[in-house]
């Protein structure tokens, strides 16, 4: 038998309650509950409360208590709109779950643990009788262990729509205990709990774990089978123990580091080498030769350990219990990688303002294809969830929508650029990288129009931006001269069919970039065979084939879809040098008869470490070695011809330092003592997998903590945990694959360094003063037919959320919600008598003025703007945010069904608003009120218009909302409506287009939508801006509130 019992302890912490939106008074109370629903054998204790609960002198005395096996806070009283209450309890829980002692992390990593948020009300006077309660809302979190990182998440559970209200929870959760088990746990068939029962044979002990049921020897008494296996499940069961130990270590000096310095003195520890211990633990039990001191030494090792991790456990609580600068860092930290995921599937795309008048652009009507090739992609399927997660808040693979922007600016910007500072360190996580990108359009010549081609082609340095090399560092990109400035112009036909030529050529300079994407096969061999002309110190092979796998072929180009062999040409003896620190097998190669060839040095290096037979003289020699590697680099560049200005070398993708990480954590792994071999060994080899990257040169991104002091001449210290997970490997090759399938020109916002939501839900002071100090800033949202002025409400809230701190005013106009069949003129003096009064009634100054509308909404803002009583508040104007508007009418409509009832409902409602949408309220369609609204000023007066449309709303149609011209019409150009609505086009776009101050922006939304009447019908996909609360958030959050700052 080989199952060990672990032991997880949780801590849940419930923080503060933010009364949003509720729309009742009243006493409320959270419930907390936890449940394991992992397919191995799991039982969750009885919740503990710890006696250092604090109760806030704001809160009723109502104590936390435990009722049937969830606990329960005190109970608070909540009577305005955004009161907050500090609730502060403490609730602890202890999980017990059987593992299989040769694959632990596996089975820890697999357990599915269920954190049920409960928000109880009741409007009676006497709170403290809970049968009085009732449940009014409930959110359900997923926890996702990870036995190498454990839990440490902050989460602002938000309840539905009808409860707008939120509580902060903190999740801690570790790996504590291992040990022969003394419960036996099975699962109840009949329900989903689990119960402790009878053990039908004998539990488990660490002997029959390590040995197996015997213990045989050989007849010379020197010889036992077993006992390697009794070594590696040693070391599996410290190692999980330890990782879970150096997990809470790191944890803690990182928050204690956010501490005050009182703090700091008195909760100091000292600093545990996880890795350097697990070592000696081995080395140790390798040195016993009979089974007997082998089980006592490892009974006592593992219940030390398990002591150990117990002791710190609790010390670890005792500085994060409800500590506000742990509480802050931890939102903070949830909030950049929670935003980061909602960028994924959130597409961006540059096209001059000129675009936005053609009538079809395949790069932008192509977006539902994109989208099916997106959806159904293992990338999409893959994306990491959250360690902590409410999939109705956060979203998953089924029901994130994806996005996709079209900005129209004046001028393109350049090729992106990934680039770090030199202070920053190097983050693995995928989410949380700190990766800044320059957003451009890529492969101009290919996919602008001919006239923009024609345009940015002859222009090639058009726009250049010189970038400082003494404050940044370009990733995949070895910087040689420090002092260098390197200045990036448009890409061009031209320059990018020379590349290899120019750098074959140190005479020749180029001002634009290399094209980091994948050229076809004819290219590729016009290229190779251009540069094996060249006398650089080429590879051998360099001309022969890549693979196609991004992962296998290390010698990819700039996160895109395959190698550059251009660049690889030029830069083989480098690519070499990473393929050899990834474990790959090198190509030969041709040695240079000026300079010694870096690879062989490098491999002189490597021989020389390994017959080394003290570590710190292997080291010194590594190093030294390592700078005469960087020379010889260095001066078999400059051999070739005269110094450049600044040197460009091989580009190196994000997927592969993610990969070399991982490669190289998991030979870390295996570095460790090997228990099948002897200590002499050991220490010859103990500096094996160092040495072999000593070879690279420094200036090259590393992710490893294992590093190299040329002063100190002293190895870093060591993790047992790879900072890069292999889902995050997988995750970053999915996309890459994604990204090679997709022929589309645009950028990924999870490409950005960050997105537009800067500062973390409730923490108003995390927001600058002076957007506190700003005027305030008026939003009148306009709801659409038939609906009434909560339907905005969601969009108000994370607006509200996503920039704590807002001078935001909001006028929820209600003037219209009695009757929106009336006219349109009706209707606009209506909400213009709202909105006067609301700035009278409220003495407000506004500096700022903004509009957010759905569907006949957006004609009303429109209609509102064109009148003269609007006049003096016009140079206010700010955003317009239009939420499926039907801009220019419901003509053109493909659906037939929904133009059929369009109809019965203006006849049956007699409603001349719908009479004036389809364009029909007068004889000649140039009298209509939609195309005399067309040639009023609106739109110019905005600083930003935003165009939101989804091709799955069959109400409104999609050219309508984006305000574009429609094939049909285009067709239909003769006939007098054809051209009155190609004529509407350029009456409300050319005053934008021609505008250098107006932005503007069409966003294409595809929800995921169930297989229903509203779906069929259109009508789902017209509501979803306004209910669904996933894209609300996510379009806010990523790139939305940008504009309303």
């Amino acid at each position: 038998m080989t199952d060990l019992q672990a032991t997880i302890e949780f801590q849940v912490e419930l923080g503060k309650f933010y009364n949003v939106d509720l729309f009742q008074r009243g006493f409320y109370q959270v419930r907390v509950s936890l449940n394991c629903l992992s397919k191995n054998a799991c039982k969750v204790e009885e919740p503990q409360l710890p006696e250092h609960n604090i109760t806030d002198e704001t809160v009723p005395k109502s104590l936390p208590s435990i009722i049937n096996r969830t606990a329960v806070s005190k109970t608070f009283q909540i009577l305005y709109r955004h009161e907050e209450v500090s609730i502060n309890d403490v609730v602890q829980f202890k999980v017990h779950t059987l593992v299989n002692a040769n694959k632990i992390e596996d089975s820890l990593n697999s357990q599915e643990f269920v954190l049920s948020i409960e928000l109880w009300f009741t409007d009676e006077e006497c709170p403290d009788k809970q049968e009085k309660m009732a449940l009014a809302s409930s959110r359900t979190i997923k926890v996702h262990m990870d036995s190498a990182k454990g839990v440490h998440h902050y989460i602002p559970v938000l309840f539905d729509y009808f409860h707008l209200a939120a509580v902060a929870v903190t999740i801690h959760a570790a790996l504590t205990t291992l040990q022969q088990p003394y419960i036996t746990i099975t699962k109840n068939q009949k329900t989903t709990n689990w119960t402790p029962q009878k053990p039908l044979t004998d539990p488990a002990t660490l002997e029959t774990v390590l040995f197996g049921t015997a213990k045989q020897l050989t007849c010379n008494n020197r010889y036992i089978p077993k006992l390697d296996q009794a070594f590696a499940i040693f070391k599996n069961i410290c190692r999980s123990l330890l990782i879970s130990y150096e997990d809470l270590q790191k944890s803690y000096e990182f928050l204690l580091s956010k501490q005050k310095t009182s703090v700091k003195q008195e909760f100091q520890t000292n600093h545990v080498d996880c890795s350097a211990k697990l070592g000696g633990l081995c080395e140790y039990i390798r040195s016993l030769s009979t089974p007997d001191e082998v089980l006592e030494q490892a009974t006592t090792t593992v219940s030390q350990l398990c002591a150990e991790n117990v002791v710190f456990w609790k010390q670890y609580l005792r500085l994060v219990t409800l500590r506000s600068r742990v509480t802050h860092q931890l939102a903070k930290d949830h909030h950049q990688v929670r935003v980061k995921r909602f960028a994924e599937a959130f597409f961006t795309q540059e096209h001059v303002k000129g675009e936005a008048l053609r009538c079809f652009e395949p790069d932008i009507h192509s977006h539902e294809q994109l989208s099916s090739i997106v959806r159904s992609s293992p990338y999409m399927q893959s994306i990491p969830p959250l360690s902590a997660e409410c999939v109705e808040l956060d979203g998953d693979h089924t029901t994130l929508p994806i996005v996709f922007e079209d900005i129209y600016t004046e001028n393109i910007n350049q090729p992106a650029i990934v680039f770090r500072t030199k202070s920053e360190d190097r983050g693995s996580s995928l989410f949380g990288s700190n990766l800044t990108v320059r957003s451009s359009s890529s492969d101009l010549s290919r996919k602008l129009p001919r006239d923009a081609s024609k345009k940015f082609s002859s222009n090639p340095v058009r726009g250049s931006v010189a970038l400082d090399t003494n404050s940044c560092q370009l990733i995949g990109y070895r910087k040689i001269s420090t002092d260098a400035k390197v200045e990036i112009g448009t890409l061009s036909t031209q320059s990018v069919g020379n590349v290899c030529e120019e750098t074959s050529n140190p005479d020749k300079t180029t001002s634009s970039l290399p094209d980091l994407r994948s050229k076809s096969n004819n290219e590729a061999s016009t290229v190779n065979s251009s540069s094996n002309e060249s006398n650089t110190n080429v590879n051998n092979s360099s001309s022969s084939s890549s693979k196609d796998d991004g992962l296998d072929n290390i010698q990819n180009g700039y996160v895109e879809e395959e190698a550059n062999p251009k660049m690889e040409v030029t830069y083989g003896d480098l690519v070499n040098d990473i393929s050899k620190a990834l474990g790959e097998e090198p190509t030969e190669e041709k040695k240079d008869s000026g300079s010694e060839s870096p690879v062989a040095t490098t491999n002189n290096n490597s021989k020389k470490g390994e017959e080394e037979e003290k570590t710190k003289e292997a080291v010194d020699v590594a190093t030294v070695k390592m700078e005469t590697s960087e020379t010889s680099i260095s001066e078999s560049i400059q051999n070739d011809g005269e110094k450049k200005e600044a040197e460009i070398e091989k580009p190196i993708s994000v997927l592969d330092l993610l990969r070399e990480e991982f490669e190289y954590s998991k030979k870390q792994s295996e570095s460790e003592p090997n228990l099948t071999r002897s200590s002499e060994d050991l220490r010859a080899s103990g500096f094996s997998h160092p040495s072999k990257r000593l070879h690279t040169s420094v200036s090259t991104p590393i992710i490893s903590k294992l590093t190299i002091d040329k002063e100190n001449k002293e190895v870093a210290k060591t993790e047992l945990a790879s900072k890069v997970s292999d889902k995050t490997v997988k995750f970053v090759r999915m996309k890459e694959e994604l990204r090679s399938r997709m022929v589309y020109n645009g950028h990924f916002y999870s490409d950005f360094p960050s997105q537009a939501a800067e500062y973390a839900y409730f923490y108003n002071q995390d927001v600058p003063r002076h957007l506190g100090r700003q005027q305030v800033h008026l939003i009148v949202c306009v709801h659409g037919l038939d609906g009434n002025s909560a339907d905005l409400r969601l969009v108000r809230t994370y607006l509200e959320l996503c920039l704590p701190g807002g001078r935001f005013d909001f006028l929820m106009s209600e003037g219209n919600q009695s009757d929106t069949f009336a006219d349109f003129d009706t209707m606009t003096d209506r909400l213009i008598d709202e909105i006067l009064r609301h700035i009278e009634i409220y003495d407000l100054n506004p500096g700022r003025i903004s509009f957010i509308g759905h569907s006949l909404g957006n004609i009303i803002i429109r209609s509102a703007l064109a009148s003269d009583r609007m006049a003096e508040w016009r140079k206010k104007m700010y955003t317009f945010l239009s939420l499926s508007g039907p801009h220019l009418g419901t003509l053109y409509n493909s659906s037939m069904l929904v133009n059929f009832g369009m109809s019965v409902m203006q006849k049956w409602k007699k409603s001349d608003s719908l009479l004036q949408l389809s364009l029909k309220d007068e004889p000649n369609p140039k009298d209509c009120f939609l195309y005399r609204l067309s040639l009023k000023p609106g739109l110019e007066y905005f600083t930003n218009v935003l165009l939101v449309a989804s091709q799955q709303d069959r109400y409104v149609p999609y050219h309508s909302s984006r305000i574009e011209l429609c094939q049909s019409a285009v067709r239909d150009q003769r006939s007098s409506v054809g051209n009155s609505y190609c004529e509407m086009v350029k009456n409300l776009l050319q005053p934008i287009a021609y505008n250098s101050e107006v932005t503007l922006a069409r966003y294409d939304v595809f929800h995921s939508l169930g297989n229903n009447a509203n779906s069929l019908i259109g009508r789902a996909a017209h509501i979803a801006v306004l209910d669904a609360e996933i894209f609300i958030e996510k379009f806010i959050s990523v790139v939305g509130i940008k504009y309303f700052k």
